[in-house]
């Protein structure tokens, strides 16, 4: 085209073809240059990668149907590897990412999913498109399905044995956990599966027993558990929640048993006189209240080798925070060191409390009188026995060396006569 600045030509097909320009200007200069022209009618050859920390999620050429990717996490998109090519001229190529609520037009993005792919929710869309400077270009689409990574939240909820919601349950009664609160944000609470554990204070499983806890409603894998608790001691219950996608969360708390009743503690136990097996003896027993309730009466129990041996009702009261001195009446069984536990209690506070707050000792029993007197004649007999066995083991020697004597002085006065 002459006579103008800029000239247009359809080319027909793909190809390096060489230009040449003319220009001459008004004095009749004129000057000349030549260029090649590459025609591309290809489009670019897409190669991407999904990977997260690193590590390849999928690597591929083409459309992806489905690609499995956790929530919440931040993955890196990146299509570095893709090209055009054209009788070795690289092509330069504008780059789009279409992710949900997400538009870049970098080589590599980074992207995370914040809704999982579960039955409320569908498969997630993305798109990259690649177009090269001459206008070819190449689409590639993804469906995403997003796997569930937000735990539910669980939540523990005390109430008594009528209903009443409390903070703390109280020692040796009903109390009532349960897990009806507790929320996911993709699932209803009724989907999810509970378990319950009950722990010491350090981490360690605490198993149900006289001195921990007894489970008396639901179990340790239903929404709720009934447990009674046999300790003044804290212990950790632990609600465990899983989703339908099989994520767990975790909600620990420890609580500390309430006492609301009386807590009798034998303080002290006095012995006015030595013990003896069979014989009545009166002990003096100091008793204190360190619960929250009067004791109207008590019972004081004495236990040798954990099998009780005695024990005497009161018909007294003893406030809280007071103490008093009891005289206690017992008939020892046995002699030896013996181990005394004394406990206290009262109702209707726990029994579990007795074993608390006993108060033990080690103490000498006495022989039975009955038996001095015969372990003397026994002994007297013995000696009796013994001097007369003696003396007539002395005497008959005696008589058996003067006839041996007599009889070798005999033979020498008397010597045997020689055979003739």
């Amino acid at each position: 085209t002459n006579g103008t600045y800029n000239a247009t030509f359809l080319f027909s097909k793909a190809g390096t073809y060489k230009m040449y320009l003319n220009a001459t200007s008004p004095q009749n200069m004129t000057n000349s240059t030549e260029f090649n022209v590459t025609v591309v009618t290809t489009s670019p050859s897409v190669q991407y990668n999904i990977s997260l920390s690193g590590k390849a999620i999928v690597t591929g050429t083409g459309n992806q149907t489905n690609v499995s990717v956790p929530q919440s996490s931040l993955l890196q998109f990146s299509a570095y590897k893709s090209a055009l090519n054209a009788n070795g001229y690289k092509v330069p190529l504008i780059y789009t990412w279409y992710l949900p609520s997400y538009t870049s037009s970098a080589m590599n993005v980074t992207y995370s999913f914040t809704t999982p792919y579960i039955k409320t929710h569908s498969l997630q869309a993305g798109y990259l498109n690649i177009t090269s400077v001459v206008g070819t270009y190449a689409n590639i689409s993804f469906n995403f399905s997003v796997k569930d990574t937000t735990p539910p939240s669980p939540v523990i909820s005390l109430t008594n044995a009528t209903g009443v919601a409390v903070t703390q349950p109280v020692a040796g009664q009903v109390t009532y956990f349960s897990a009806n609160t507790s929320t996911d944000p993709y699932y209803p609470e009724s989907s999810l599966v509970y378990h319950w554990t009950v722990m010491y204070t350090n981490g360690t499983v605490a198993a149900p027993g006289s001195s921990t806890y007894n489970i008396v409603g639901g179990s340790n894998n239903t929404s709720y558990i009934a447990l009674k608790f046999n300790t003044l001691d804290g212990l950790t219950v632990s609600l465990n929640a899983t989703n339908p996608s099989h994520v767990s969360g975790y909600s620990n708390k420890t609580y500390l048993p309430i006492v609301d009743t009386s807590r009798l503690v034998v303080e002290s136990v006095y012995f006015p006189h030595a013990l003896s097996q069979g014989s009545k003896t009166t002990v003096y027993v100091n008793v204190s209240n360190n619960g929250t309730a009067t004791a109207n009466n008590f019972t004081i129990y004495v236990y040798v080798n954990s099998k009780m041996v005695a024990s005497e009702f009161y018909s007294r009261s003893l406030a809280v925070g007071s103490s008093m001195n009891v005289s206690f009446n017992m008939t020892p069984s046995a002699s030896g060191n013996l181990p005394f536990e004394f406990e206290a209690g009262s109702s209707p506070q726990p029994s579990f409390y007795q074993s608390l707050s006993a108060f033990t000792v080690t103490h000498s029993v006495n022989p039975p009188a009955y038996r001095t007197p015969l372990i003397i004649g026994v002994v007297i007999a013995i000696i009796v026995v013994v001097g007369i066995v003696y003396y007539r083991i002395s005497s008959g020697g005696s008589k058996e060396s003067k006839t041996t004597a007599i009889k070798k002085v005999d033979q020498k006065k008397n010597p045997p006569q020689k055979k003739q």
